[in-house]
């Protein structure tokens, strides 16, 4: 995808659209690396798509997620108190956690610079997959939670002697572990997603300089794993 084919960047917006909104965001260029002619682009459609863009990213998206972080805090020194360490308590506690480690990645994204260096490093084969994993750990955790509360609301006495037979750690292997591991090995396509480039800049004056920088890999836009992982996984699980 290059910019030179484009001739504002309502254009480009179009050529990158099978990619997500968050790797649009990520991947577009930085608007001073934009051509002259593509910087001062006045069309309508690419106003809205400015002011959409910060209205939902730089506004609603950080308030929510800040919102929903201080109320997820209350939560867990709320279960945290003595007379409520239960399994199930237990349960909602590392629920609350997972939760807000994905709320702080979703804050991180949307206030740090995309371009920077420490950032840019992470994000292949870190960052990125990890509030993807964390995602899906939320989800199949909340799938978990709800199979323990119908069994034990199914058959009341039989999951009181379970709990009084088995410990919180046969608890913590049977309901929690299992969903983190399903979430990494569904999310481990997501390391292959994204490279670490190292690109070597020549200065005016004969000086070389060396920048970290990322890009999407062709696996990312090949057209079968876009359809077969990126939709048909995601909507199976």
């Amino acid at each position: 995808l290059t910019l030179s084919t484009y001739k504002c960047p309502c254009f480009y917006f179009r050529g990158v659209s099978q990619l997500t909104s968050h790797e649009q965001r990520i991947f577009k260029p930085c608007a001073s690396l934009m051509p002259p002619e593509m910087s001062n682009c006045s069309c309508e459609e690419s106003k809205v798509n400015i002011w959409t863009e910060f209205i939902i990213e730089s506004v609603t998206i950080p308030v929510v997620s800040v919102f929903g972080f201080l109320a997820n805090l209350c939560v867990i020194l709320v279960l945290l108190r003595p007379e409520m360490k239960s399994t199930f308590h237990q349960t909602l506690v590392t629920l609350a956690v997972i939760e807000n480690s994905f709320l702080l990645t979703i804050l991180i994204d949307h206030t740090v610079d995309p371009q920077n260096q420490i950032f840019i490093i992470m994000l292949p084969y870190f960052w990125n997959p990890l509030k993807n994993i964390l995602m899906c750990w939320e989800m199949f955790l909340i799938m978990s939670i709800s199979t323990e509360r119908y069994m034990a609301v199914r058959n009341p006495m039989a999951n009181r002697m379970q709990k009084m037979k088995y410990s919180s750690a046969t608890h913590l292997a049977v309901y929690i572990l299992p969903s983190g591991f399903v979430a990494l090995l569904i999310n481990i396509p997501k390391f292959l997603e994204t490279e670490f480039v190292i690109n070597e800049i020549t200065e005016e004056n004969n000086t070389t300089s060396i920048i970290y920088d990322y890009n999407i890999t062709s696996l990312r836009l090949n057209p079968d794993y876009i359809f077969y992982y990126t939709h048909c996984t995601q909507l199976t699980f």
